[in-house]
């Protein structure tokens, strides 16, 4: 039985429709009085015959003439496409009840001629535009919608409202017609809907069948038949969840979510002998319908997110150079400039301190990718990019959003219906904004052809017709590209750095060691007991405890403790176990993390631990690290390890030592800070603290006056880079 498509319920559906408005028309043409029917009304307050005529037409010329690449909207290439003239039927003054006929004639001989191949191969990237909004708003009231949501929300329920409408008009003027001239035309759709009923029905089981735990899968919760696991997910925090699973069930747990298959791998060791040894066959990522199809569906593999394997080989071989090593090297000066400009900030206004710490998050990266200085970017960027990205990762959020990957029926919700959708538009809109602010920055500076510089590098490259294909990428893609990884720099950066200052400021003791290391290395530096100036970036690796502190903040409260999905490109077996292909894969950092076998008490954060042992183990306890076991998980593992940890230690490394230089952060007295997962942080895609209050006071005599040269030589440099 084949099934139901776009075409069906669009084209079939308005000429089911058109044939009815035909008929009845007909058959009311045979009265004497009937050029007088077409300014007739049901109610003073109603529009006219003719009005309903033209109105049931409206929709399924509108959705032909996008079929042929034009603005729905304009009436008058709606008349070439249909032969309809739009504007005569405007008006009745010279318009015959015989127009009116070959008003519909001519709109069904134009669908007739709409083939079913032409629709099925459009109906993905056609567009129309529907009215969300009051008429005051002008163009703004309209907002392009697929022809899905379109036809099913706005145009199909229209089309029948007014054949009605006309039905019953002309039976208020006595034309003889009854409900056998409605259900004759649609007789065949009778049949179809039974046909649907079947099909329908059909799927249904076999839905209920793919939500059933295929044969020897992994051990877990029991499922319920149609839902799997879902009623099970817990919307916020599912790490505490999948922790309590990891300890009934063991270091891999099987869930069924809808029809898809989900395995959490719990344990270090089986991380190393699939997705670190076999990652080839554990790299892809689960498509993520809302962000690609809504957010940016003109490259969806492209996002760093989501990024497919095509992407992410040609992303590492053309930026192998700029995120690792000496390519690093380059950066510093600028790095230590825009840290000393934080510490200026903290210093003059803390109680805004993490404003200051998102712009310090974004700084860098825009710097590294554009050559631009974000504060060129205008007065408002950073405010608004923020909230881009807010408003992104609430839609990645399953706690948030429709789980449209697991249901994919309620992707036909229409567009009315879906605030998701809307929200979606408007995420993608403010998204480009940021980006194109980004990219127009970029380009319009003086790059030469050997920039440092991502995205000018990247333009050069593809302009030059010598550059291996793999390393030319059109200047859509580079938008996405170089935006995916700023947003993705930038949160993990800025949800680390407000997790190290918590555990500073409530853990006194490892702050005051940690500022006794930076005060001893810089001391000596500069042949004085005390420093009068910031910490430079080449002093960093004399820093093993800063370092330590760093790391284990990022152990013990992981930005990501799930990280991102991955999916099996094969049928594999793990622990035995079978894996079909296309499973989502989730790396369980959290239970890895916290493992108390292999931690002392891992629940607290206790930096000396990466001193005692470089994988943090328990060694009074006589416990190491077997081979393959990574310090942390937290960056991934395998193919997808993130390929900006090298920049991210750098940065933070940098930042977190100037502070601790400059300031003792100390609590807020009026405010208990909480730092346990379930009561100090919020889940979303990032697991970011709670708001919290902590104040910057300055270690130093004469700190005012540091802090005033060494900001004038921070802002000489910015100029000296970027000019």
């Amino acid at each position: 039985m084949a099934p139901v498509s776009f075409y069906d319920y669009s084209i079939g559906c308005y000429t089911k429709a058109l044939n009815v408005l035909l008929r009845i028309l007909k058959i009311a043409s045979t009265h004497a009085e009937v050029n007088s029917f077409l300014e007739t009304r049901l109610a003073p307050d109603m529009h006219p015959l003719l009005f309903q005529i033209r109105a049931a037409t409206r929709h399924s010329v509108r959705l032909v003439v996008a079929l042929n690449g034009k603005d729905s909207r304009t009436r008058n290439e709606a008349k070439d496409e249909a032969g309809i003239d739009w504007d005569a039927l405007a008006s009745s003054s010279e318009i015959t009840f015989s127009d009116a006929i070959a008003h519909a004639e001519k709109t069904l001989a134009m669908l007739a001629h709409i083939s079913r191949e032409e629709v099925e191969a459009k109906a993905d990237d056609i567009k129309l535009p529907m009215q969300v909004g009051p008429d005051s708003a002008g163009p703004d009231a309209f907002s392009n919608v697929p022809a899905i949501d379109y036809t099913m929300a706005n145009g199909i329920p229209e089309t029948f409202f007014h054949v009605f409408m006309t039905y019953a008009i002309l039976r208020s003027k006595g034309v003889e017609i009854g409900k056998k001239d409605i259900l004759i035309p649609f007789l065949p759709i009778t049949i179809l809907l039974l046909a649907l009923g079947l099909f329908s029905f059909y799927h249904a089981v076999l839905w209920l069948l793919t939500t059933l735990r295929p044969p020897n899968y992994p051990p877990g919760p029991r499922p319920l038949p149609g839902l799997g696991n879902v009623h099970q997910m817990p919307s916020s925090h599912p790490c505490l969840k999948f922790d309590e699973w990891a300890k009934e069930y063991g270091p891999i747990v099987g869930l069924k979510l809808g029809p898809t298959n989900m395995v959490i791998l719990n344990d270090a060791t089986l991380v190393y002998e699939h997705i670190v040894k076999h990652g080839q066959h554990f790299s892809g990522r689960p498509s993520r319908f809302i962000a690609q199809n809504y957010i940016l569906p003109e490259t969806p593999g492209i996002y760093s997110l989501f990024m497919n394997d095509e992407y992410s080989r040609r992303l590492r071989t053309t930026t192998k150079n700029f995120l690792v090593g000496a390519g690093l090297f380059k950066f510093r000066p600028m790095q230590k400039a825009v840290g000393t400009q934080l510490v200026y900030k903290l210093f003059q206004s803390g109680d805004n301190w993490l404003e200051h710490i998102f712009e310090w998050g974004v700084s860098t990266p825009v710097a590294m990718m554009s050559g631009a200085n974000v504060e060129n970017f205008g007065k408002h960027w950073v405010h608004e990019y923020h909230a881009s990205q807010g408003m992104f990762e609430s839609l990645l959020d399953p706690g948030q959003s429709p789980p449209v990957d697991i249901f994919p029926v309620l992707r036909w919700v229409p567009f009315i219906f879906a605030s998701w959708k809307r929200k979606a538009q408007v995420t993608r809109k403010a998204l480009l904004s940021a980006y194109g602010v980004m990219m127009a920055h970029a380009k319009k500076g003086r790059h030469g052809p050997t920039s440092e510089f991502l995205i000018p590098k990247l333009l050069q490259q593809s302009a030059d017709q010598e550059t291996a294909s793999e390393g030319r990428f059109t200047e859509q893609e580079i938008t996405w590209l170089t935006g995916g990884m700023l947003d993705a720099g930038v949160d993990s950066s800025v949800v680390t750095f407000q997790t190290i200052l918590l555990a500073l400021a409530t853990h006194p003791a490892v702050q005051r060691k940690a500022q006794a290391e930076i005060d001893a290395v810089f001391a000596s530096s500069t042949g004085s007991t005390t420093s009068d100036s910031l910490p430079e970036i080449i002093d960093l690796e004399r820093l093993p405890f800063l370092h330590a502190c760093i790391t284990e903040a990022i152990r013990w409260r992981p930005v990501s403790p799930l990280g991102l999905p991955r999916e099996t490109t094969t049928d594999e077996i793990v622990a035995g176990y079978h894996i079909p292909a296309g499973t989502t894969i989730i790396l369980n950092m959290w239970t890895i993390q916290m493992d108390s076998s292999f931690y002392d008490d891992p629940d607290a954060y206790k930096p000396e631990r990466y001193m005692d042992d470089p994988f943090g183990a328990n060694v009074k306890e006589g416990v190491s690290a077997h081979v393959g076991r990574k310090p942390l998980y937290t960056f991934g593992a395998g193919r997808r390890e993130c390929p900006g940890k090298d920049l991210f230690f750098q940065n933070m490394r940098l930042a977190v030592a100037q502070i601790l230089w400059a300031f003792n952060v100390v609590p807020d007295q009026k405010e208990e800070l909480r730092t346990s997962v379930a009561e100090g942080f919020i889940s979303s895609v990032a697991v970011r603290p709670r708001p919290f209050k902590i104040k910057f006071v300055p270690r130093r005599e004469g700190f005012e006056k540091i802090m005033l040269e060494e900001k004038r030589k921070a802002d000489a440099k910015l100029r000296d880079i970027f000019d």
